[in-house]
């Protein structure tokens, strides 16, 4: 999993993977990759990728993790529709709103972003587990529709009110630390499932 790999081609031939870890390598053509259509479990962390166009085609994908990449386009995202789990932890995503197709997610990483607007997350209501951390978000109250959400991670971000996320009744985590917020009261009960300040 952690080696000096940068060529994938001789993978290409694989067709019956179905799974493939590939972290922390030195990948950045992912296209030999677009062959594994029957691949259900891929995860590409190297730091290099940016154009992720070639997995648009890898539709029996249910998990993936594109964790610590260049990605700032997600758009051929959009295609991959039977995913569960999906985590862009670090990349330089701006636009959500090509998730918006992905309704079978219940597991959505997308922290250390670019992120300000969460509106295109708004139907992805199979949602258990959500990281939006270290992004630029100020309005949370697109999350409030999430009420499967039993994890809500969002640290080091702009909020100031969590008030409406009162309809997230199946909190049991919700990490609010490092935000301006004006309000430190929890809005789910009870409030020990808030955090505020950093556990070291």
């Amino acid at each position: 999993m952690y080696n000096q790999i940068a060529v994938v081609s001789p993978l290409a031939r694989l067709t019956h993977l179905t799974r493939l870890l590939l972290v922390r390598n030195q990948i950045v053509d992912v296209a030999p990759l677009a062959s594994l259509t029957n691949l259900p479990e891929l995860s590409l962390g190297a730091k290099l990728i940016a154009d992720v166009s070639p997995l648009a085609i890898l539709t029996h994908l249910t998990w993936l993790n594109l964790n610590e990449n260049a990605i700032a386009d997600v758009s051929h995202l959009a295609n991959l529709i039977n995913l569960t789990g999906l985590s862009l932890y670090g990349n330089a995503t701006a636009d959500v709103s090509p998730l918006a197709h992905l309704i079978n997610l219940t597991e959505l990483s997308l922290g250390a972003n670019r992120i300000a607007d969460v509106a295109p997350l708004v139907n992805l209501n199979q949602l258990t587990s959500l990281s939006l951390i270290n992004n630029q978000i100020a309005d949370v109250s697109p999350l409030a529709t999430l009420t499967q959400l039993t994890q809500l991670f969002l640290a080091d971000n702009q909020i100031v009110d969590v008030a409406r996320l009162a309809t997230l009744t199946n909190l049991t985590t919700l990490g609010l630390e490092d935000n301006p917020l004006e309000n430190r009261t929890c809005p789910v009960q009870p409030a020990t499932i808030c955090r505020f300040d950093h556990q070291f």
